[in-house]
């Protein structure tokens, strides 16, 4: 278990040194246009790493990529981005708890913002909408409950 935990450590500050070389490659997501400096780019960066949910147990991030891998063609097929980030929210909740899922919508756009690619958006409301997924998925009771609720919101 530490030498897991070394990885993952290890995974989480290579994807931080990402961070020092994207700028010019990652999309403002308040402008939507590349970053226009590094300065800019390193500013979103930390407000959002300021902004990191508690991390949740390794078995609860190995149940949410296993929902993450049964779901995401229903979540494809949902019709838009946001219903599906608010798709995955409430399933991964249903299977694990709130606080994974607001852990897993965060990674994902910390992940995008610090991949250097341009097709994959870091998006301050596909977080709110998995969030948003993330609650309802208390209350909800299977897929089509979920499916139900995001189509509701977005």
């Amino acid at each position: 278990m530490k030498n897991l935990s070394l990885l993952f450590a290890t995974f989480l500050m290579t994807q931080q040194a990402f961070a020092q070389t994207c700028f010019s490659s990652e999309i403002n997501p308040r402008t939507n246009k590349i970053f226009a400096s590094e300065e800019v780019y390193q500013s979103t960066v930390a407000d959002w790493l300021s902004r990191e949910p508690r991390h949740p147990g390794l078995f609860d991030l190995y149940a949410a990529y296993g929902v993450y891998k049964n779901e995401q063609s229903v979540a494809q097929s949902l019709g838009n981005d946001k219903r599906a980030h608010c798709y995955m929210g409430c399933r991964i909740t249903q299977r694990t708890n709130y606080e994974t899922t607001e852990y897993v919508g965060w990674l994902k756009e910390d992940r995008d913002i610090k991949d250097c690619k341009k097709g994959t958006r870091f998006e301050y409301a596909d977080f709110d909408a998995t969030v948003v997924g993330g609650q309802k998925g208390q209350s909800e009771v299977d897929a089509e409950g979920c499916i139900a609720v995001c189509k509701r919101n977005y």
